[in-house]
């Protein structure tokens, strides 16, 4: 994709003093377009504010989802096995909310009273699953044991389709794998990382929704878009301790070396990335921290040759 001097200039200018959403609103281009402006105009005037990529091509939704819980028949309050045949109502979805990284807005989908009082979430099932339709990436926290086992679960149960592949961010796991919180819980960790934190709630508020009262459906639904937004920011701070992060730059048309991660072009090359049978150069991404190694082996064909390995147990 080839931009004329003066119409780069001019989008870049733009975007600079007005940010990304008013620059697609004013030129008619989407976001996917503006991240390719920002990488040419990169390329060929050395500008690295235009490295700050939010602009990129696969669209990565923020998610997080609210559950009514369970109603059984029980003999004490101890701990006890409960036999399915105990359940009086089974759980359902009672709202959700869904953002796209770096977007401003963040949609939402909640029961209604009467939907609440039967349980009948097929309705706003039918709504997530559009947005999960057409995500390549998903961040959630604790998604990959809860909410995507969730919302799988309610999609068949509604006659829908398994949405198309994509893949999961899991901030639980990141956490951890990689740190050694005192609580792994979003809130606590978004205090500790500065962040507002999340509304506080208590049980009634769910065991008001479930009797189907207007007013406590629209806390929930607030609560709920309150952790999406959360979530994007923790993702953020825990961004550049995530090796096993997809690769954007699968998802970019551009044959440029960039972060994996954020898709900037501005990388320090420094150190080195070794295997049992290669040694690879590494980048420090300057706009996210992120770490990447480049995918040419340093080592010679001779020498890889030579090369004995460990016998894998």
């Amino acid at each position: 994709m080839h931009i004329q001097d003066e119409r780069l200039q001019q989008v870049i200018s733009f975007c600079k003093e007005y940010g990304d959403d008013k620059t697609t609103q004013q030129f008619g281009i989407n976001y996917e377009s503006l991240g390719r402006y920002k990488r040419e105009y990169k390329v060929r005037f050395g500008d690295a504010d235009a490295t700050l990529l939010n602009t990129t091509a696969p669209k990565i939704g923020v998610l997080d989802i609210e559950t009514l819980p369970l109603i059984v028949y029980s003999w004490s309050l101890g701990k006890q096995h409960i036999n399915h045949t105990q359940v009086i109502k089974d759980w359902c979805i009672s709202t959700w909310a869904f953002k796209w990284l770096n977007d401003n807005e963040v949609y939402s989908g909640a029961l209604t009273p009467k939907e609440a009082l039967k349980r009948d979430d097929s309705r706003i099932i039918k709504e997530i699953w559009g947005f999960i339709e057409d995500s390549n990436v998903i961040i959630a926290h604790n998604g990959d044991y809860f909410d995507i086992p969730r919302l799988n679960t309610r999609f068949l149960l509604n006659g829908l389709k398994p949405p198309l592949s994509y893949q999961t961010i899991d901030t639980l796991k990141v956490a951890r794998k990689k740190f050694s919180f005192t609580s792994n819980k979003l809130d606590y960790i978004s205090r500790l990382l500065g962040l507002e934190g999340k509304i506080k709630t208590e049980f009634e508020l769910w065991r008001m929704v479930d009797v189907g009262d207007q007013e406590a459906i629209d806390r929930m639904a607030e609560y709920n878009k309150r952790d999406v937004t959360l979530l994007e920011e923790v993702y953020h701070v825990l961004g550049a301790w995530m090796p096993s992060h997809p690769n954007i730059g699968l998802f970019m048309e551009d044959n440029i070396t960039m972060c994996p991660h954020c898709t900037s072009l501005d990388l320090t090359w420094k150190g080195q990335y070794t295997t049992l049978v290669g040694v690879y150069s590494t980048a420090r991404c300057n706009h996210c921290g992120f770490i990447s190694r480049s995918r040419h082996n340093e080592l010679t064909k001779v020498k890889r040759e030579q090369l004995n390995v460990s016998i894998a147990r």
